[in-house]
Formats: C-alpha cells, structure tokens, sequence
C-alpha cells in the first residue's frame, strides 16, 4: 500500500517536468504538484463533513479549492508554469482570508504557508515581495480588524487545530521537498566535478606524455639521421674512404634500424590515438610469425654474437590480430637485443597454459629500470635506457606493447632474470 502511494506521489509530482527544464525549474513544478496532491485529497475530505454537518456556505468554499486545484494541476501539467503559480498564488489568498474571517476555522493560517511557497515558486523578487506583504496584511487584518465580526457560521473548535495542523504538516513536507532537491542536486553537482577533475588528470598525463614523446624524438631521431649524412657528405668530398666508409656502415646501418623502429611506433601510437585500436581477430601460427621476426634481426644478433634458443611448437595457435602481434613481440624481442650483451644468450618458449598462450623472452643483459617499469604498469611513455651498444629508442614500445596485449584479451609481465636481464612474457588467447 505504502509503495503504491509512494509511485503515485512521485508520478504525480513529475507531472509537467520537462528535459528542457533547470534543476530550479523541476523543483517549482514538483513543489507544486506535492501542495495540490496534498490539498485535493484534504479539502475533498471537508467537502463531505461540510455537505454532512449541513456548513454548505464552507463547503461551496472546499468544492471551489477543488476545482481550482484542480484546474491549476492541468494548466502546470502543460506546461504554462508561470500561470498556474500565479492563479495558485492569488486564488489560495483569497479563499484563505476570505474562509478565515467567514467561518473562523483556521484558514487563515494558510496565508502564512502562501508567503513560504510564493518565495519557493517565484523568481522575481519584486513579484515575491508584494504577494508576502499582501498575505502578511491580510492575516494582520483577520486576527486583529476582523477578529470576530464577520462570522457567517461557527465551525467546531477541532476544525481550527485541525486546519493548523495540515498547515504545519504541508510547510514541513514543503521544506523537506526543497532540502532533499537540494541535497540531489548538490550530489549531482559534485559528481560533475569529480568527473570534471578525473577528466582533467587524465587529460594532464596524456599532454605529459606527448610532451615527452616530442622530446624523445626530437633529442633520439635526430642522430642517426645526422651520422648519415655527415657520413656521406665525407664520402661525397673523399675525406674518407669506400672502404672507412663500409666500416663505418654497419653502425650507420644499426642506427637506421633503430630510427625505422622507431618510426614504426610512432606511427602505430598516432594511429592508436587518432582512430582508436581496431581490432581485427583471426587465427595464425605464432612460430611463423616468430621466426620471420628474428630474421628481421639478424644483424643486429650477428653483431653482438648473442646466441637465440628457440623452443617453440610449430603447431600452437593464437587467436588474436596478428598485426599486433607482430608488433607485440618485435618490440619485445628489440629490447631483448638492445639490452644484452655481447656473446649472451636470449631464450624464446612458448607453451599453452589453458586458454593462453605463452610466449617467454628472457635475457641476460641490462634489464629495464624502474622508471621503466613503472611506466609500462601505467601505460606512459618514458625515456629508454640506451642499449649495451649505445642503441637508441623512444620509450613508445613499452607502452604500445601494454596496450596491444590488454586490447587483445591478453597481457605483458615483466620480471628479472637472475642474475641479470630480464624476462618478458607475452600472453594472447589460445586459439
């Protein structure tokens, strides 16, 4: 019983409520439709007392709020707000003052709950203060000027405590309303700006980030395109020789490796943050994938002389995009090269683990840094270590690595390789 009267209280109130209304606006038209669902129901209860007892002049009074109230319900229902505040307005002045002084019930009272809903429901101030000062007279006027005289019929003494009663009930459920639309708003104005502030932080790391990424390129990308060309402008003005110059090449070569890689995130990373990561799943053999990589790198292999142990099953299958695959474990095994030293080993394994993939690179070189590692746990970018041959890199691999992984329903882990190096492990759904 109690909760169907809750939902018609709360459909009754919405009455009228628009999307296009502010949270002001709603609290008016939901103020007034709570005084009307209160007041119909009452003043329809002393209709029939009246009709009962025989006050048919009192009751003429009850039927008039009715059909007013009820008139008022429709015009705010459709949305001509303003006139139904101002008919509520002057016509409970009226019928209160008039019932006061007329039958000695109690009404009067209720311009004293007129003044609290006139402030409640109206903007202008100049409006507010003349309908307060005119109710504040008129209820002067009843209990001194008229006090007593124009009584047309004696009402019983109860109906005075009663009237007082549903006034007081009326003007505590009125400001409950208001505290309560008040405190939903404040809420919901708080949420906005932690949303706000959230926003804002994530937004601050994603400007320090790319303030760091132009830095990188800006301080990292510029070498090797310089070594080059001062290399060749060498050769072009026989400063040095074809054959200095093939010496030379292989570091040039190394470097340009580095630069492409470079080059490669880069443009995976801008693509990532204009476009979003797209993800285009299928089936494929990792070890195919695995095997075209590491010939990728064979210079670079062949000139730290590091010793590549493979043991990985030909026919375990990943379901993931192979693109990012193919990124995911470059930048991997990049690393793995970069930061070992020369005549070490690094040992690729993989294996199924239920319904994953895992693929293992662990090295015995340098190992990643702390800030390193705490970048990639908060998917930032950070400034790479140079490699064991002074390699370069722009701190995008980590990241993207991350965040390919994550998107593709699996992750990267990170730990150390005793007594040195690192071990990195690529998990992706098994197919």
């Amino acid at each position: 019983m109690l909760s169907a009267m809750s939902s018609l209280f709360r459909k009754f109130t919405m009455s009228g409520v628009s999307d296009t209304l502010s949270f002001e606006e709603v609290k008016r038209v939901k103020l007034l439709n709570s005084c009307l669902f209160i007041s119909i129901p009452y003043t329809t209860f002393f209709f029939f007392i009246n009709l009962l007892n025989k006050h048919y002049l009192p009751a003429t009074f009850n039927l008039l709020i009715i059909i007013g109230g009820l008139g008022i319900y429709y015009i705010n229902r459709s949305h001509r707000y303003i006139i139904a505040r101002v008919i509520l307005s002057s016509m409970g002045t009226v019928l209160f003052f008039s019932s006061g002084i007329l039958f000695n019930g109690g009404a009067e009272y209720f311009l004293l709950l007129s003044i609290c809903l006139v402030m409640m429901l109206f903007e202008n101030k100049w409006f507010v203060y003349t309908l307060s000062i005119i109710n504040a007279t008129l209820f002067l006027l009843s209990q001194t000027l008229f006090a007593n005289k124009l009584h047309v019929e004696e009402l019983p003494a109860t109906r005075i405590i009663f009237n007082l009663g549903s006034m007081l009930t009326l003007f505590i459920l009125s400001l409950r309303n208001f505290k309560w639309e008040h405190i939903i708003h404040q809420t919901k104005y708080e949420r906005k700006n932690t949303d706000l502030e959230e926003s804002n932080k994530a937004l601050a790391i994603l400007n320090e980030s790319k303030e760091k990424l132009i830095s990188i390129i800006a301080h990292d990308m510029r070498s090797p395109i310089a070594s080059l060309r001062t290399s060749l402008d060498l050769v072009q003005a026989d400063v040095i020789s074809k054959a200095d110059f093939t010496e030379i090449a292989r570091q040039l070569v190394l470097q340009v490796d580095h630069l492409q890689e470079s080059m490669d995130n880069l443009l995976h990373w801008s693509l990532s943050q204009l476009k979003g990561i797209t993800i285009h799943t299928e089936v494929f053999l990792p070890a195919e994938e695995i095997r075209n990589t590491l010939k990728l790198f064979e210079e670079n292999i062949h000139l730290k002389q590091l010793q590549v142990n493979l043991v990985i099953p030909e026919d375990i299958q990943i379901t993931a995009d192979i693109n990012h695959f193919k990124i995911i474990f470059r930048n991997i095994l990049s690393n793995a090269i970069k930061y070992s030293y020369t005549k070490e080993a690094i040992s690729i394994e993989m294996k199924r683990v239920y319904d994953k993939v895992r693929i293992v690179i662990a090295d015995q070189g340098m190992g990643l840094s702390q800030e390193q590692l705490q970048a990639m746990k908060d998917g930032t970018i950070s400034y790479s270590e140079r490699g064991t041959l002074n390699e370069k890199g722009t701190g995008l691999g980590l990241m993207l690595t991350k965040e390919f992984a994550e998107r593709n329903n699996g992750g990267i882990y990170i730990a150390t390789n005793e007594p040195r190096g690192c071990i990195v492990t690529i998990e992706l759904p098994a197919a």
